[in-house]
């Protein structure tokens, strides 16, 4: 096992489902189950036909069976814009889940959502408040509404090199200087695990009659672990984005929108969200939004509780690794933090005299790790439900070897 160790007293295996009302339910997946049963003779889109036209190496790679259920909108399996039977039970159960009014699937990622939620509400020439380090999608919903937009600045942590959230004084500040914003945007949890005040901010916004809009892509999994700080929509948010592929069971490119319904009008969003929506969705990325609802809903907890547990394991070991950092819960209370993720590991690098960019190349050149993301004093790493004790524990020798090779330098006061 190495120098380093990491307990679970789990057995790696789910337990029995355990009878949860309708949250144990996944009418989606299901749905696409009964049609693979079928065994049915497509003339219809897409034109692999359940893999046949596939090149062979490409179906040795992925598998007959993910191409057999590789369909888009058929008999049975429901319209994404305007669903009526499974996938409509499927979102409302995502919204009891979520806390919300009304859910959409998305299959074009968050991207999409951000872009619908600020067109749903936005009319050209309204003013929306926005975080300077919001992601790029956020750009693309202002060329498409014609909105005008107030930038509120994130607080900058000099002594890690990162932004954080924006604070409740910078959304007060903001709203001070425009009496007139339709809305205002929330970008929580960040990249680097840092929340808002959520409940604070959402508050102020509706107590000047300005809607909440929360990009909350990096936090789909918030809801479902009593030990992490309030989510979006059960803070009050008008509307939320959350990738659920980021950190929980979705596939690639699947996403949610949120919406309380008790200030925005859910026709003008549906209507908004299908432009946004490819007529031939993926049924594959559809079914795997149903099945994390439900695995997140049923077993969220304490899957969550155990991924808490690695990371925070992992984190003090890396701590113990000359020239490196990695922060946590001691973050709470900087500005911009209200809150932290625990699931992130962000590996401060500079003490060893190299990039962020540098480390990542070398993590995965020697030891086959690959990292979410780097900069140049950081390297950051996703933790989730798919992490299982020895795929930390080689993270932890990956990063102690790559260590080894540098000479540290001591940091300055």
């Amino acid at each position: 096992m190495g120098a380093y160790h990491l307990s679970l007293t789990e057995t790696g295996t789910l337990p029995s489902m355990p009878d949860l009302g309708d949250q144990g339910q996944t009418p989606y997946l299901d749905a696409l189950i009964a049609y693979s049963n079928e065994h049915v003779l497509p003339f219809h889109v897409p034109g692999h036909k359940h893999g046949k036209g596939m090149l062979p190496r490409f179906r040795e790679l992925v598998g007959e069976q993910a191409l057999r259920l590789e369909v888009t909108q058929v008999l049975g399996l429901d319209d994404l814009h305007h669903a009526t039977g499974p996938l409509m039970r499927a979102q409302t159960l995502a919204a009891q889940a979520y806390g919300a009014s009304r859910t959409w699937f998305l299959i074009n990622g968050s991207s999409s959502g951000v872009q619908a939620m600020i067109m749903a509400t936005c009319n050209p020439g309204d003013t929306i408040l926005i975080p300077r380090n919001a992601h790029k999608s956020t750009w693309g919903a202002l060329i498409t509404t014609g909105a005008r937009p107030v930038y509120v600045y994130p607080e900058y942590d000099y002594a890690y090199n990162i932004d954080h959230t924006p604070t409740l004084e910078s959304y007060r500040i903001a709203l001070d200087a425009n009496p007139d914003a339709r809305a205002l945007l929330i970008v929580s949890p960040t990249y680097y695990g840092a929340m808002a005040d959520l409940r604070a901010i959402i508050g102020l916004a509706h107590e000047r009659g300005v809607l909440a809009l929360v990009d909350e892509a990096w936090g789909p999994h918030l809801p479902f672990w009593e030990g992490f700080s309030d989510s979006a929509m059960r803070c009050g948010a008008d509307a939320a984005v959350n990738s659920t592929h980021k950190l929980v069971g979705g596939m690639s490119q699947g996403s949610m929108l949120h919406i309380n319904d008790r200030a925005l009008d859910a026709d003008r969003v549906d209507a908004v969200a299908r432009l946004f929506l490819s007529t031939s969705p993926s049924c594959l990325i559809l079914a795997s939004l149903d099945a994390a609802r439900m695995q997140m809903a049923t077993h969220g907890n304490e899957l969550l509780a155990q991924t808490v547990r690695l990371a925070r394991e992992a984190r003090a070991a890396i701590r113990q690794i000359p020239g490196l950092g990695c922060f946590g819960r001691e973050m709470v209370g900087r500005p911009g933090v209200h809150a932290y993720d625990p699931t992130r590991l962000v590996l401060q690098v500079r003490n060893l005299g190299l990039t962020g960019y540098q480390v990542e190349r070398m993590l995965r050149k020697q030891s086959h790790i690959q990292a979410e993301m780097s900069d140049l004093f950081n390297v950051l790493f996703l933790l989730t439900i798919g992490d299982r004790p020895e795929d930390v524990e080689k993270l932890v020798e990956g990063i102690r070897t790559l260590a080894t090779q540098t000479t540290p330098i001591e940091d300055p006061d």
